[in-house]
């Protein structure tokens, strides 16, 4: 598989495959949900997430995104050690 697709969407527009996104569930590698899980919720979830850590709170993917975004952080803290 090449290299991921990572929209870049208008925030009102993007909450709709944000709901849509979340909830696809992860099953492994190259499997076609994850794909369409980081396409359509975690792809956006970090574009509108690192500008504005609260974008998501009392949305009703909160918590899923919150989720994303500690995972984002982690990754990129493992990445600078």
């Amino acid at each position: 598989m090449g290299t991921p697709l990572a929209p870049l969407l208008p925030s009102t527009f993007a909450l709709g495959f944000v709901r849509c996104g979340a909830n696809a569930r992860e099953r492994g590698p190259g499997d076609k949900r994850a794909d369409f899980r980081d396409f359509t919720f975690a792809n956006l979830v970090r574009l509108f997430g690192r500008q504005n850590p609260r974008f998501f709170a009392g949305s009703g993917v909160a918590a899923a995104a919150e989720a994303v975004l500690r995972e984002a952080v982690a990754s990129a803290r493992a990445a600078a050690e």
